[in-house]
């Protein structure tokens, strides 16, 4: 979406992060808040047991933040873009989310494929 709404190049996606960091509607503090919470998070799946600190019980609240606040911001982020879109981007997009969670749910699907994304 983020890319379908720009209006400079169209040569590289943006990720997640440089989404919430530039287009989210969020006050500066909120923003601030997102970013100590993303890069605590980052520091505990960059430690020694890597992303294995998923597998510990019970999560920890740091792990638990890290994990649900971008899911969070991803509402206001959406109508955001939404509003930028004209209604045949926005159809394109419509259709390709259905297909991808069509993918998602086959069996074949491996979620750590990149070729299948």
């Amino acid at each position: 979406m983020e890319l379908a709404s720009r209006n400079f190049s169209k040569r590289n996606v943006n990720g997640l992060a440089r989404c919430i960091e530039t287009d989210a509607p969020m006050s500066y503090h909120k923003k601030q808040q997102w970013m100590t919470v993303k890069e605590r998070g980052q520091r505990l799946c960059s430690g020694p047991d890597g992303y294995g600190i998923f597998d510990q019980r019970p999560l920890s609240k740091e792990l638990k933040d890290y994990c649900a606040q971008d899911v969070t911001i991803l509402p206001s982020l959406r109508d955001t873009y939404r509003a930028k879109l004209c209604n045949a981007w926005w159809r394109k997009i419509e259709a390709e989310t259905v297909a991808r969670i069509e993918l998602s749910q086959a069996t074949s699907y491996n979620g750590k494929d990149r070729s299948s994304k």
